[in-house]
């Protein structure tokens, strides 16, 4: 009878190291909270921007700039974060940075121009891509202007047989 007794006292015990060690596994699993992470946002020229939505994705966190362009996070856990600062509605421009173990970072950013943003996305500068669209319009008019005169004319109709025309 001790022999049992005895078994079911250990096995009591294991049960309740059990449920106490498992809040403590699964706090282990998350990593420690470290710090905050602040910063401002500016222009191309350097001045503050104020109600832009700044965020960090992977951890679903969103904050809006203040006045003074301002921004903070708190209590992020340690290491890198992808921060996202919402140009307009179609641009997104991002910026890394690294909170430490033992406290908080300072992340300014600056933003880029539209017309730097434009010249990303198209490979062109907005002037050149005026230009182009001037050019390109041009070249359409001609081309219907010849189309026209094709058809005024009956030149070589085989040509033209499958043209579009507006």
């Amino acid at each position: 009878m001790n022999f049992v007794l005895t078994l079911v006292i250990v096995l009591e015990i294991m049960r309740l190291f059990a449920t106490l060690a498992m809040p403590l596994a699964l706090f282990a699993a998350h990593p420690a909270l470290a710090g905050d992470l602040s910063g401002t946002v500016s222009d191309a020229k350097a001045q503050p921007v104020a109600g832009m939505t700044v965020s960090i994705p992977a951890l679903s966190l969103t904050t809006q700039t203040d006045a003074d362009g301002a921004y903070s996070f708190a209590d992020l856990p340690e290491g890198g974060h992808e921060i996202a600062v919402s140009v307009n509605d179609e641009a997104v421009q991002f910026a890394f940075a690294d909170v430490p173990a033992d406290g908080s970072a300072k992340r300014n950013i600056f933003l880029f121009s539209r017309a730097v943003i434009t010249t990303a996305r198209t490979g062109m500068s907005p002037q050149d891509a005026a230009e182009a669209a001037r050019i390109t319009s041009e070249a359409m008019e001609a081309a219907e202007a010849m189309l026209q005169d094709a058809d005024r004319h009956e030149i070589a109709p085989e040509l033209f047989a499958d043209a579009s025309r507006g």
